[in-house]
């Protein structure tokens, strides 16, 4: 795919920060802000947005996520495939990990220069959606949330790939990144029934009459 191609930088670049990411961002900041006492007050208390912290979780992971994939990417020095030799780059192949052979090494020295392919940053920005499921309480909305951020995800990454910018393992990595951080983050959640159980079990405790 072009890698200049205006339509696909717009439905797959472009488009989904703008429309996406960034709105959602902005919306988890507000209502992270936003008094608790009013929500309360207009008996929205009890609502998902209305949780501080899961809210606070979220701005966390949303901000963590791409900035410990970027800054990976700074010190990585992998070349993007296009970058590659063997697809009409200037770089040798290397593994992450690998050193650079003598020649190319003092070339990169000369020119300050070095690769910035890995692991995927652009990916990033959707898979760290995945963090939404911190505010869900049933297991079914946790699940679907997963699915949209990993699929937003790899649709970004997705077109990276198409055009040459990463390889498979580079938003493989930044997916498995994103999950990790959300993991730990969701560990300081306290743990809470969801509101279908509570129902039930408010039930059964109540005597008959």
């Amino acid at each position: 795919m072009d890698k200049d191609n205006s339509l696909g930088k717009l439905f797959f670049y472009n488009g989904p920060k703008v429309f996406v990411i960034i709105p959602i961002g902005v919306m988890l900041g507000i209502l992270f802000v936003f008094p608790r006492k009013v929500l309360v007050k207009r008996g929205w208390g009890n609502r998902w947005f209305a949780n501080k912290r899961a809210l606070g979780l979220c701005i966390a992971a949303m901000i963590i996520i791409p900035l410990s994939c970027n800054k990976t990417k700074s010190i990585s020095n992998v070349y993007c495939p296009y970058d590659i030799t063997r697809y009409g780059g200037h770089a040798p192949y290397i593994r992450v990990f690998e050193e650079y052979p003598e020649d190319f090494a003092k070339h990169q020295q000369e020119k300050k220069e070095q690769g910035a392919g890995f692991p995927a940053g652009h990916a990033s920005g959707g898979f760290a959606l995945m963090c939404l499921a911190m505010l869900a309480r049933t297991r079914r909305w946790q699940i679907g949330l997963v699915c949209v951020g990993t699929a937003l995800g790899w649709w970004m990454g997705g077109y990276q790939m198409l055009r040459g910018a990463h390889y498979l393992s580079h938003t493989l990595v930044t997916w498995v990144v994103a999950a990790i951080v959300i993991t730990i983050l969701a560990k300081f959640l306290p743990k809470r029934i969801a509101p279908c159980c509570e129902n039930k079990v408010n039930s059964a405790e109540t005597p008959a009459i």
